[in-house]
């Protein structure tokens, strides 16, 4: 019972989340168990582990370019421009959405995660990008599963 409980309560929670931010045209809210993404998640464990298995594409030195941020994050999704992404809003849902606005999909992340923290899902082809904002960098993948 609790488990249908937390399951609404996490679709209610996404429809909100949507319907607050911009950037994210044509979503969907699809359940988390609907959709394949375990290879995803094998990926994202070899980028997260102590001893990373896969080197990011790009990666911006924070301590002397700051200032080059927004510009290098923004750079660094407009490939996805048109494409239908998702991402994990929590354990139970993923939010599916058209890939139009960069800055709004960005400032939904970052109001989101509370950092610049992004992993995103792409089908055909099926690609994982992750934007990880670590103490002094942040780094860009982009694995093709």
């Amino acid at each position: 019972m609790t488990n249908k409980i937390d399951r609404l309560k996490s679709k209610n929670n996404a429809r909100n989340f949507i319907n607050s931010h911009c950037g994210m045209e044509g979503s969907s809210i699809v359940e988390s168990d609907k959709l394949d993404i375990t290879r995803f998640l094998g990926a994202l464990k070899k980028i997260n582990s102590y001893n990373r298995k896969i080197e990011p594409v790009r990666k911006l030195d924070l301590t002397s370019n700051k200032d080059e941020l927004p510009k290098w994050t923004k750079s660094n999704f407009t490939w996805l421009l048109g494409k239908k992404c998702y991402f994990l809003f929590d354990e139970y849902t993923l939010i599916g959405f058209d890939f139009y606005n960069v800055d709004g999909f960005l400032s939904a992340m970052e109001s989101l995660n509370g950092n610049k923290d992004v992993v995103l899902f792409i089908f055909d082809p099926d690609v994982l990008v992750v934007i990880s904002d670590d103490e002094y960098s942040i780094s860009y993948y982009e694995v093709y599963i």
